[in-house]
């Protein structure tokens, strides 16, 4: 799908920082959120993600405090800001990048909005993962090491 999007100025701040896996589920879901709210706008959606945020709320709302922690452990007292300012940069990118390709895109974020809302509750986390642009969130996602002790 084309509304896959590059976050390339951020990455540079936001490269030795790393997210855990329930940090990383719900940097996905935020950038699925943010794509249907800027195909909302930039598409005239606003019904349609009114809809996704009053079917979802159950998974947003977790998916949402769990980003909050993640950028409060990384940033401490300025995490909300830090927050704020990603998740501008990401719709304020996304909104530029869909501008030229206006009709295709309105096309692509019918059929992303058609897909999100015709998902089962407690699905939505899957579904953001599964998307292009779930992984353009520009944080890498901490490794988890095991040791090996031969012990039984």
């Amino acid at each position: 799908m084309a509304l896959a999007f590059a976050l390339a100025p951020l990455a540079s701040a936001q490269a030795f920082k790393c997210a855990e896996p329930k940090e990383e589920t719900a940097l996905r879901t935020r950038l699925l959120q943010t794509e249907l709210m800027v195909a909302a706008l930039t598409c005239d959606m606003k019904t349609q993600y009114n809809a996704f945020v009053a079917k979802f709320e159950p998974e947003l709302v977790p998916q949402g405090l769990t980003l909050r922690s993640f950028f409060k452990r990384l940033y401490g007292s300025k995490g909300e800001n830090e927050l704020t300012s990603f998740v501008t940069a990401v719709a304020n990118q996304r909104s530029a990048e869909s501008l030229p390709l206006w009709r295709t895109y309105c096309q692509e974020a019918h059929e992303l909005f058609s897909q999100t809302l015709s998902l089962k509750p407690g699905t939505l986390t899957t579904f953001a993962a599964a998307q292009q642009f779930s992984e353009k969130h520009n944080f890498a996602v901490c490794q988890m090491t095991a040791t090996l002790t031969g012990e039984e």
